[in-house]
């Protein structure tokens, strides 16, 4: 018993874990059961109701042959015409799905049926149907899968009353039936297939871009920061990803930001240690800008004072493109264009400047700092 309960709560993790590991999974079963099983009881429906009818239409059929074979043959029976009744069962014995049809006398004797004649009925009731039913009522003997056997009293005296009995088979009904149970089957099994690959193909594309933003956070994972997920629609998986590279975009900006200040941080840590310790004021500025240019860095820093002609003397210089230092003159001269720099005007003011882009007044240094990869200054 306790081995019993291991496999079934093993068996119900595994079917658990089965269903909650995929989200596609999860669609392409509950789309492709719920269609299978609206068609299995839409099948099942349907076949209920179709043998319901067809069996209620032989139970009608197999009451209105008897009637008429007992309204054809009264006159017969009571003329005890056995000639004449053979013929009407003749003509019965030619319908479908008739089985037999006989008339019996009150003695119990086969007055007429369709293929025998004269010969004594197996029939254990004989003379009590006629006892004790009423005159002209209808009794079914038998109505099951196969057979509906329904009989009814010709008149009503015991000794020349009689009996119509009709037995009709149910092979024609059983037959359709079987065929719209196969349909029924095969019916289902298209649905099933088709419903699978129809909710496969929805949860593919339901899913597909959850997959992407998946492969987008495993790449971020691997260290790709500039990996972006893909937006292709404006439903709630597009917004989703939108939002995605919202943040990731925030993210990087952030990581951006932080590293920019812990590279000053230590730049400017850095410079205090060489304050402390360089006693040589050139080599101090030196130190300086060859600190700024390697750990922030910086293309280029450098640091000028006034020197003579009113110009911009250069002290101290450090980085990649100090080769742009010897093709720029800075004047102090307010009447020159070399003096309307950023490095003049702080010299002049004592204010800071700030140049992102090169603007047409410094258009006399802007090719030697395109062709140095200098773009801005501060």
């Amino acid at each position: 018993m306790s081995l019993l309960k291991s496999n079934a709560k093993t068996l119900w993790q595994y079917i658990t874990a089965f269903w909650s590991h995929s989200i596609r999974r999860q669609l392409l079963l509950s789309f492709g059961l719920l269609i299978i099983l609206v068609m299995l009881s839409f099948s099942c429906v349907m076949y209920v109701h179709q043998k319901e009818f067809l069996y209620k239409t032989d139970t009608e059929r197999a009451i209105g042959l008897v009637t008429a074979l007992a309204a054809s043959s009264s006159a017969l029976v009571l003329a005890n015409d056995v000639p004449g009744l053979q013929k009407i069962l003749n003509g019965f014995a030619k319908l479908p799905d008739i089985k037999s049809a006989m008339l019996i006398s009150a003695r119990g004797e086969l007055l007429a049926a369709s293929g025998s004649v004269g010969k004594q009925t197996d029939i254990s009731t004989k003379l009590a149907w006629f006892k004790f039913s009423p005159k002209h009522e209808i009794n079914i003997l038998a109505n099951n899968l196969t057979l509906v056997d329904v009989a009814i009293p010709i008149a009503s005296d015991a000794k020349s009353g009689a009996w119509a009995r009709v037995e009709l088979k149910r092979d024609l009904s059983n037959s359709n039936l079987q065929q719209l149970k196969w349909t029924g089957v095969n019916y289902s099994l298209f649905a099933l297939v088709a419903s699978f690959l129809l909710s496969a193909l929805l949860a593919w594309r339901l899913t597909r871009r959850l997959y992407q933003l998946t492969e987008v956070t495993l790449s971020i994972e691997k260290g790709q920061r500039d990996v972006r997920a893909e937006v292709v629609a404006h439903d709630e998986v597009g917004q989703l990803g939108k939002r995605f590279n919202h943040m990731l975009d925030t993210l990087s900006y952030s990581e951006r930001e932080l590293s920019r200040m812990n590279r000053l941080y230590a730049a400017w840590t850095e410079s205090s240690e060489i304050i402390v310790r360089q006693k040589n004021p050139s080599l101090l500025l030196s130190n300086i800008c060859q600190i700024l240019a390697n750990r922030v860095p910086f293309e280029l820093a450098w640091i000028g004072v006034p020197g003579q002609d009113d110009c911009v003397e250069k002290v101290a210089y450090g980085g990649v493109s100090t080769a742009y230092l010897d093709n720029v003159k800075i004047s102090l001269d307010a009447s020159k264009q070399e003096s309307r720099g950023p490095v003049a005007k702080v010299l002049r003011t004592g204010t800071y400047q700030l140049i992102n882009h090169f603007l047409p007044i410094v258009s006399c240094w802007q090719s030697v700092c395109l062709y140095r990869s200098v773009f801005g200054r501060a």
